[in-house]
């Protein structure tokens, strides 16, 4: 059994050299890289049990106890002879094979592993200080992946019991190799549903980072987390409610979660049942990058019993730039871990009432962002009659209905919402099926893109006699009569406009603006009169504009066309 103080000087070690020489050396068998963790394990047993006959590699296996099944998921009965022969007449050092076997992380093969992620060791650390295990403790990590959070976790605590379940047949393979190299009080197992049964009894504390990228169907152990996630109405919180459900009631569970998560309408309900249980205790927005991959936005949310309200806490631009990844520091995570349990600039306690005037919405930065007050301003919602979606159309069905001759009929997408005009001759459309008739645009209806920065806002004029379908990725908008449509642009399209569109939407990757935090945005409302002066004001100045960008493109033309006229 390792130490504390071992395994921390095991993570100081450069194995860099050792581990290129075993790529090297396993290269023309085009050996996957998870196979690098095993040969470093066969070889440091080697190491240190010399008596143990190991010139075939199989026979060393079943001496070192080795599961038949490990050493089919490595198929090591296929690795040539002369391979095992190269690897083990050479003396590696021993740190080095150990640093490899409990630390190597494969990035290359986790992309076809079967929905596998490594969690940066700054993550697992602000978990772990978040969780802060106890002795005797019973502690469990879902999607355990090759038990990179067992291994920093026993590495502060080692007299906690811990117990680890993945979904990859050949990443727990690994997860329990590591685990035999550090304690008898880990048990690691491979489950398709990666919850615990009940008869398992409830957790002092618990972990999940959820396989985000995940290939459907690219490992035979994942066939019931595969159809739980094809499904239509499967969520992330529909695993955090079974992550909280193994808790006791005084344990505490920590999951790694998308943000867009904690804004979006689809899961909106399923917020609410969180909030109104108490399930909640704190949620943590990361900073950009910690991740390999994929590169979304990401937050952390704290889950235990009995919360009248929830900590928010924005640690977006706390951290310390890297080239490929960002990272936290130990000073960092201890002042992001403070902000969990007092008000700061960067942390706010919100009650469940707030939340329920907000309609759930968990995003950090909808409770610390500045606050911007708008002169008469009144929520968006009170000035729109009707609100829309475009039209969800299939990219095969739109293929279809796409006319190459002229109609009455067109498509509206973002790409045509340029500078805040409608730009270029719209795409023809045969027909529009009586099913997608309520998704076209009304003469002088805004539209605003939900998807994508910055988005784009323009007042459409819908011709007598034409219809105008709008695509599924914009707002369509038709106010009240007391309220100008090209005011409303205007402001929209200001800073404060953008700002506050900026505040309504989530997402690093690709942002995307909640419906709801739309409708709850403020908007100026003076007068109608004082709308309509600035209106025409607006209008005028827009028209000046388009002439001058006519005029730039004839005159940008006539310099294109100058050098071949130097002849005549």
């Amino acid at each position: 059994m390792l130490t504390k103080t071992q395994i921390k000087k095991l993570k100081t070690v450069d194995y860099s050299t050792t581990l290129w020489r075993l790529k090297e050396l396993t290269y023309f068998n085009r050996t996957p890289q998870f196979n690098i963790i095993i040969f470093a394990y066969l070889l440091y047993n080697k190491a240190i049990h010399f008596e143990l006959e190991s010139e075939n590699i199989i026979k060393f296996c079943k001496a070192l106890n080795m599961d038949d099944d490990v050493i089919a998921e490595f198929r090591l009965r296929e690795l040539p002879t002369e391979t095992w022969e190269r690897l083990s007449s050479i003396r590696f050092p021993i740190e080095d094979l150990l640093a490899i076997v409990l630390f190597y992380e494969p990035y290359e093969s986790l992309r076809y592993s079967g929905g596998g992620s490594i969690t940066p060791e700054c993550i697992n650390k602000l978990v772990l200080n978040l969780l802060k295990v106890q002795e005797n403790d019973k502690v469990i990590d879902l999607f355990a992946g090759m038990g990179d959070f067992i291994v920093d976790a026993y590495c502060e605590e080692q007299n906690a019991n811990y117990f680890a379940k993945g979904i990859s047949s050949i990443q727990t393979a690994i997860a329990k190799i590591r685990a035999e190299m550090l304690s008898k009080n880990i048990t690691i197992e491979v489950s398709s549903t990666p919850y615990p049964k009940p008869e398992e009894g409830k957790y002092d504390k618990a972990f999940a980072r959820y396989p985000l990228g995940i290939r459907l169907g690219s490992d035979n152990d994942m066939g019931e987390l595969v159809r739980m996630m094809r499904r239509n109405d499967c969520s992330v919180w529909n695993f955090n409610q079974e992550l909280a459900k193994c808790i006791n009631d005084k344990g505490k569970a920590v999951a790694i979660m998308p943000s867009g998560r904690c804004i979006n309408d689809s899961d909106k309900d399923l917020r609410e049942d969180f909030v109104q249980n108490g399930l909640i205790e704190a949620i943590i927005q990361l900073p950009p990058r910690l991740f390999e991959a994929p590169n979304i936005e990401m937050c952390l949310v704290v889950f235990s019993h009995n919360n009248k309200d929830i900590m928010f806490v924005n640690a977006k631009d706390i951290y310390t730039r890297g080239r490929r990844t960002n990272c936290i520091t130990d000073e960092q995570i201890v002042a992001i871990a403070k902000m969990t349990e007092a008000e700061s600039e960067n942390s706010k306690r919100v009650l469940c009432e707030e939340l329920k005037a907000n309609a759930f919405n968990l995003y950090p930065a909808k409770y610390l962002a500045k606050k911007i007050e708008i002169e008469s301003g009144v929520r968006f919602e009170t000035i729109i009659k009707k609100i829309k979606r475009g039209a969800q159309i299939p990219a095969t069905m739109l293929d279809d209905i796409i006319s190459d001759v002229e109609t009455n009929c067109q498509y509206l997408m973002i790409a045509n919402i340029q500078n805040g005009e409608i730009v270029g001759n719209l795409p023809y459309l045969k027909q529009i099926e009586e099913r997608y008739e309520k998704y076209c645009i009304e003469d002088n209806n805004i539209v605003i893109s939900k998807i994508g920065t910055p988005f784009k806002v323009a007042v459409v004029r819908v011709p007598e006699g034409k219809k105008i379908l709008a695509n599924g990725n914009l707002y369509v908008i038709e106010l009240t009569e007391d309220a100008n449509p090209y005011y409303i642009k205007a402001f929209i399209e200001s800073e404060i406009g953008n700002e506050l569109l900026d505040q309504a939407s989530a997402g690093t990757h690709m942002k995307m603006i909640s419906l709801d935090m739309l409708m709850k945005m403020q908007v100026p409302k003076p007068s109608i009169e004082k709308q309509n002066a600035f209106a025409k004001l607006y209008l005028e100045q827009a028209e000046k504009i388009k002439k001058l960008q006519e005029e730039l493109a004839k005159q940008t033309a006539k310099l294109k066309q100058l050098f071949g006229k130097m002849g005549e």
